[in-house]
């Protein structure tokens, strides 16, 4: 509750949630070098680790949620070019983030299917659109091995099941 308070104090993160502005922003930017140093912020966590400064930008905001990056100097001294860079590489950073918890999520769903399949026994093999094999259940892959063991190996699916495929 207390790291919560202090963050919500935060005033770049005030800032983000109050404007939706997910661009680069210093404490500087909002508060003097005394006015930061009368804060409980500065007093409960940038003074132990030397900061003076903040830089941070916004990878995703949410209702409830809040990620980002942010760096740290021991003196104010970030530049308007500092700020430029940041800016640039915000967009590329949250899409990255993006994209590692949608491989998260699918890696979740991944488990829970591989479990279910297994769980009922069942024989599940799911392809994409050129046919290879993007998920085979424990159960299809023992049965492609035991009835096609020269092709039950890779991405693909035996040359008569694919042929039949084609056909229905």
């Amino acid at each position: 509750k207390i790291f919560e308070s202090l963050v919500d104090q935060h005033p770049l993160v005030q800032h983000q949630r109050q404007t939706g502005d997910l661009s680069a922003r210093k404490i500087s930017d909002f508060l003097s070098r005394p006015a930061f140093h009368r804060t409980a912020l500065y007093n409960e966590v940038y003074r132990p680790i030397g900061a003076e400064d903040q830089f941070a930008f916004c990878l995703q905001q949410t209702p409830d949620t809040l990620v980002a990056v942010a760096m740290n100097r021991p003196r104010r001294n970030f530049s308007e070019s500092d700020r430029q860079l940041l800016n640039l590489l915000q967009p590329h950073l949250a899409q990255a983030y993006r994209n590692a918890a949608t491989l998260t999520s699918l890696q979740n769903e991944l488990r829970v299917l591989r479990g279910v399949t297994d769980d009922l026994a069942l024989g599940l093999i799911i392809l994409d659109r050129r046919s290879r094999i993007q998920f085979a259940s424990g159960r299809a892959r023992r049965l492609l091995k035991k009835y096609f063991p020269s092709s039950a190996s890779g991405s693909r699916l035996p040359q008569v099941v694919s042929a039949w495929l084609r056909r229905t």
